[in-house]
Parts: C-alpha cells; sequence; structure tokens
C-alpha cells in the first residue's frame, strides 16, 4: 500500500468524528505498490442516508488532514452503484 499507517489512521479518525464508527476502505492506485498516481481513494458505508453538506465537509477535512486531494465514496444504502462493489471487491479494508 502507498499510504503511511498515519494517514491511515488519520483518514480513519477524521471519517470517524464526522460520520461515526463505520467500515472505511482504501481503494484504487493507493493499493498497489507499482501503480502511479496521487489521490486517496477511500470508501465508506453508512447505516442511513448521510446529509450532502456532510459528507462534503467530510471530504474537506480529510484533504485538509492528508494534504492532498481525497475521493470520498459513500455508500449509505440509498441505491447500488457498481464503483461500490469495485472498492469493496478491490480495496483494502483499513476500519
Amino acid at each position: 500500500m502507498r499510504v503511511a499507517p498515519e494517514q491511515i489512521a488519520t483518514a480513519v479518525q477524521t471519517i470517524r468524528q464526522r460520520l461515526g464508527d463505520v467500515p472505511v476502505w482504501l481503494f484504487g492506485s493507493r493499493v498497489h505498490d507499482g501503480s502511479k498516481g496521487g489521490d486517496i481513494d477511500l470508501y465508506v458505508e453508512l447505516p442511513r442516508p448521510a446529509s450532502p453538506l456532510v459528507v462534503a465537509r467530510t471530504r474537506g477535512d480529510l484533504a485538509d488532514a492528508l494534504g492532498q486531494h481525497v475521493d470520498l465514496v459513500v455508500n449509505d444504502g440509498r441505491r447500488e452503484q457498481p464503483i461500490y462493489a469495485i472498492a469493496r471487491e478491490t480495496g483494502v479494508r483499513l476500519a
């Protein structure tokens, strides 16, 4: 994985401060040591629908805390998207 343990801890803590005790996955290019790519792709599953404002603030908090662009994919159970399955199947669960 091309994410430092400190970055993982910061990301999980930031997400949980805003969204609660939810599962978090890292997916995308950062999962593979040999891949390239600058942003950090994170996927979370929420037990209930989330306010778009809370999700946007979480994205901003993550970018500020990690000092780089973060793609945050949020599955709040309203509808299934193909990216959810991709993140679960190819990602690494962080929390």
